[in-house]
């Protein structure tokens, strides 16, 4: 019956063997008949929907590459029992089931030759799929969905070579930030979810990092004390690079994947627009400052913009179009803009105007490129968003004296602008292109300028706003 038996069912009689395969058999094919029913994993459905027709044959020819037919005719029993094993050790029940295997299926045998059985199987498991694994995994096959081992096997999918090369968190995340182009706070929060995990790890080797670190690192943060939103920040961030590192062939899998811990978030209390009292303290104690702290109140208060968006500004982003003059809101250097939809053109108000914000303009330098405040020190970055919010924020608490905590020193600003919009039965489409939003109605919102582009019909709204002082 051929040196397999011999070695591996320790007899020669080939009655014993072909009993010992019959139960095999017959546990095989109720169990393939199980797994061929079996309703796929939404993964996997959603994996072969986004094929198309010709990557679905090759789909099928990788099938049938694992099934009887790539072993040939049948010579002989180890032949057989080598087909077999591959095939049952590839349905569901095997890929389920903890290592070590439980014994054979209806099998008799001492324990010892069983064992000797499962060690020839899993090799021969092996052998046969990491070829096709590798085929699938170049077809976008979500790597999760193959056996551990398979997958292992598999590595030669991203390259023997890179496997075995170290990948630090930055060069992923240099990688990852040069196709998604995140705007640089999310570069540098993604970057931090990295670095937190490899000061914990002591290692900074992306490809060696194993879900069962992601589970310590986890467990380690929430015994400090660290809040399990801080943490699922940081895991659902660094997996967010390793997902698409996947999808590119830098990592074989996402070590990372449905690791976040659950955080019950409750919410900040609803922030509420200033009203006219307040509106117009801050107005007056801006009479009474300098520099920027001058004239960011106002303009935050008749155009309702992001801070953000208004001290990174340059000289020549306020300019006249159309004889109307205007604030370009557009990407810089500094200032990639929130996305496409943010980018407009908002009309000052005549009230800003009649303030003397032009007066301002006129005392700067000519240079267009010069920050429109420069007096905001910039951070060690370049940057003069967040050493403007924080002292803008110190200033309407301590200064003005504005403490409730559902006031938002900037963002209330924008809360009023949509308010007083809806007093004068601003349209939606004036609205969103005053504020920056992205609400598209339908189709046809697409086509054309856009009022985004007009300011002189957005300045018929604007201008009918009342100003609070």
């Amino acid at each position: 019956m051929g040196e397999f038996f011999q070695r591996s069912l320790k007899t020669t009689d080939s009655r014993t063997a072909w009993a010992c395969y019959s139960q095999v058999d017959q546990e095989y094919q109720r169990q393939c008949d199980a797994y061929t029913t079996a309703k796929p994993s939404k993964t996997t459905d959603a994996w072969l929907r986004s094929l198309t027709v010709e990557q679905r044959g090759q789909v099928v020819a990788i099938a049938d590459a694992l099934t009887a037919e790539t072993f040939g005719p049948i010579e002989d029993a180890e032949l057989a029992m080598a087909r077999l094993a591959t095939e049952f050790f590839q349905s569901e029940w095997a890929i389920s089931r903890p290592a070590p295997l439980a014994p054979l299926p209806g099998s008799k045998l001492p324990p010892e030759a069983q064992a000797r059985i499962r060690d020839a199987i899993r090799t021969e498991v092996l052998r046969t799929t990491s070829d096709a694994a590798t085929a699938l995994l170049g077809l976008g096959y979500p790597a999760e969905e193959l056996p551990l081992n398979v997958r292992m096997e598999a590595a030669s999918a991203i390259g023997d070579a890179k496997a075995d090369q170290p990948l630090s968190a930055a060069k992923l995340v240099e990688a990852w930030a040069a196709e998604s182009q995140p705007s640089p706070a999310t570069l540098k929060k993604y970057g931090g979810a990295f670095r937190r995990v490899s000061v914990f790890l002591g290692f900074d080797d992306v490809r060696s990092i194993t879900a069962d670190d992601v589970v310590r690192f986890k467990a380690a943060c929430l015994d400090e004390g660290i809040s399990p939103g801080t943490v699922q920040d940081d895991i659902l961030n660094a997996g967010a690079v390793c997902s698409w590192a996947a999808k590119n062939r830098m990592l074989l899998t996402n070590p990372f994947a449905g690791l976040a811990p659950r955080a019950p978030r409750q919410g900040p209390e609803p922030r509420t627009p200033y009203d006219d009292d307040e509106a117009a303290l801050i107005l007056e104690a801006a009479r009474a400052e300098s520099g920027w702290l001058r004239w960011i109140p106002w303009v935050l208060c008749f155009t309702g913009a992001r801070i953000s968006e208004l001290v990174e500004m340059r000289r020549r982003d306020v300019r006249q179009v159309d004889a109307v003059w205007i604030f370009d809101v557009s990407p810089n250097e500094k200032r990639q803009g929130k996305n496409a939809t943010a980018q407009r053109m908002i009309p000052l108000h005549p009230a800003l105007i009649g303030e003397g914000f032009l007066d301002y303009l006129a005392t700067l330098p000519a240079d267009p490129a010069a920050p429109l405040f420069p007096s905001i020190p910039p951070d060690p970055s370049g940057s003069r968003v967040s050493p403007a919010t924080t002292r803008h924020s110190e200033w309407v608490r301590a200064t003005v004296g504005i403490k409730g905590t559902n006031k938002a020193p900037a963002h209330s600003w924008r809360h009023r602008m949509e308010d007083e919009l809806r007093r004068v039965r601003a349209s939606d489409e004036i609205v969103d292109a005053i504020t920056g939003r992205n609400n598209p109605r339908n189709a046809g919102a697409g086509y054309g300028k856009g009022f985004r582009r007009m300011p002189g019909e957005v300045l018929k709204e604007l201008s009918r706003l009342r100003s609070p002082i």
